[in-house]
């Protein structure tokens, strides 16, 4: 399970706690919770990848790689919000392992005619 959590880029407020909590994971999908008092960049110890995406309440936000590689997003103060990453590219893995899987099958009855 990644870790996580906000680097402040305004100052903060004595007192008001950040925390981050790892709430689902998976090899294409995690999903966080988070209380912000500023602006931070929350950080994932998962490594940067192009092929994901990245949605704060429902929100498409970027992705950026910071500290040599990892995954970051840019969060506004909340009482609690929720961060959901999940990949793109699994798709069209799926469709091509369909494809391979059909031009096999296909080549089988060719060579059984």
């Amino acid at each position: 399970m990644p870790r996580a959590w906000v680097q402040n880029i305004e100052p903060s407020v004595a007192g008001s706690p950040q925390a981050v909590t790892v709430t689902e994971y998976s090899a294409r999908h995690i999903e966080l919770t988070a209380y912000a008092s500023t602006r931070g960049l929350l950080v994932l110890s998962e490594l940067y990848y192009p092929g994901w995406q990245a949605r704060v309440n429902g929100t498409p936000v970027p992705i950026s790689e910071v500290d040599g590689g990892l995954r970051s997003v840019i969060v506004r103060p909340a009482r609690a919000w929720l961060l959901r990453l999940f990949a793109r590219f699994h798709l069209a893995g799926a469709a091509l392992s369909g494809l391979t899987f059909l031009a096999v099958l296909l080549g089988g009855f060719a060579i059984k005619a």
